[in-house]
């Protein structure tokens, strides 16, 4: 499929047009039967529901041509974080710039061309091949936004065209380290080298917070194999956008508050008062146990996260908290440990699962019970999931991280 959009009405389809199913379009929603061209899979009422859905889309259809970095550009922008492919970060300038204002000033400029504008990535991919990015982003802004309404960002724009310029006055690239380094404050001209052996003479309490910040001005959240993932709370989401959404959320909190707010606050475990402190009691709110989560005292967290993180990783080695408390010390060999581990992790893909349930479940010593009652399970899950805490003790046990 080229980039002129067509509509398989089912003639190209291996199946006839009565045999395929109707279901409501990806873009309006109206009952339709016409599927893409591309993939056979989505569903489109006409072409011009494609063409509004198609840069969305293409990351799911096979189409013809590859993902290029524009169309990675626009994905960041319509999830609101700055982009994480490396190759986009230094086509689209992110490599150059240092504090969280200038990369918001960055995402800002380009949501106003992709996504305000809408502007085709085609557009945008020759403009930034050609080397001609900052002229066109800028005869676009001029064409398209009032003269006494132009928003903060484009002055910003005009002051640092070098940032998109590759034929301007070269940037010193920062390399992340300096990057966080300049978010949090410091002023110092110091190398990355230099950076990194303050930090790492830190206390882990505050060294944790610098490395968050420095992940988040990257693009990125923590994956479950990173101990941040943890710290910070990202086990409490059910999917990859509830990620992407708590990300954002961070962004908003750092951008209102001083690192020192920061860390001193997470080293207290008095998170949730920060973000409620700084007018994002809403979002708090809304994102699930995040704020019972991040009032645990430093380094304790229930068994059920280390769970978490346990079945969204490759390892097969479980904590002493998770062994006991959810049945691995049970398997006898390696195939029930592996057995057990994609059990659970079919378990937390329900979106209906609540982990804390899980948790009382497993206080209650009814972890096979409950887990029954989401999925079917084999009855030999049973002596697996048999725990051997389940009493008073163990609900006032501490399950810390490293344990």
């Amino acid at each position: 499929m080229s980039d002129t959009l067509q509509i398989d009405n089912g003639q190209s389809s291996t199946e006839s047009p009565e045999q395929l199913s109707s279901g409501p379009c990806d873009y309006c929603g109206t009952a339709t039967t016409q599927r893409c061209s591309g993939c056979h899979c989505a569903l489109f009422c006409s072409k011009n529901c494609q063409k509004e859905a198609w840069q969305d889309h293409i990351f799911d259809c096979f189409n013809g041509r590859p993902v290029d970095t524009a169309d990675l550009l626009y994905r960041a922008c319509r999830d609101g974080m700055p982009p994480q492919d490396e190759q986009t970060r230094k086509a689209f300038g992110f490599d150059k710039v240092l504090t969280l204002t200038e990369v918001k000033n960055l995402m800002g400029l380009y949501y106003g061309i992709l996504i305000s504008m809408k502007v085709s990535t085609r557009k945008v991919r020759q403009w930034q091949v050609e080397n001609q990015l900052a002229k066109h982003i800028k005869l676009e802004y001029e064409a398209k936004t009032p003269e006494q309404g132009k928003p903060e960002f484009f002055a910003w724009f005009l002051t640092n065209e070098g940032v998109v310029d590759q034929s301007l006055p070269a940037f010193k690239v920062p390399d992340a380290w300096e990057r966080a380094w300049q978010s949090i404050g410091s002023s110092a001209q110091k190398s990355g080298t230099e950076i990194k052996e303050i930090i790492e003479a830190w206390p882990e309490r505050k060294k944790e917070p610098f490395l968050f910040y420095k992940l988040l001005l990257a693009g990125k959240h923590p994956q479950p194999d990173d101990p941040l993932w943890l710290c910070f709370g990202f086990c409490v989401c059910h999917e990859k956008q509830e990620e992407i959404n708590l990300a954002k959320l961070y962004l908003s909190l750092i951008e209102r508050c001083t690192f020192e707010e920061f860390w001193l606050s997470y080293n207290s475990a008095v998170l949730p008062g920060l973000f409620i402190n700084k007018g994002l009691s809403p979002e708090l709110e809304a994102s699930g146990h995040l704020k019972v989560f991040l009032s645990l005292p430093p380094n304790h967290i229930h068994s059920v996260w280390l769970l978490k993180q346990l079945v969204y990783t490759e390892h097969n080695e479980s904590t002493k908290a998770v062994s006991e408390d959810y049945g691995f010390a049970n398997c006898s060999t390696a195939e029930d440990f592996v057995e057990l581990k994609k059990l659970y992790k079919q378990l937390f893909e329900l979106r209906m699962v609540d982990e804390m349930e899980l948790d009382q479940a497993r206080l209650a010593g009814s972890i096979y019970q409950y887990v029954s009652g989401m999925i079917e399970i084999e009855s030999k899950y049973a002596r697996l999931m048999d725990n051997r805490y389940p009493s008073e003790e163990g609900q006032s046990r501490a399950q810390t991280i490293s344990s």
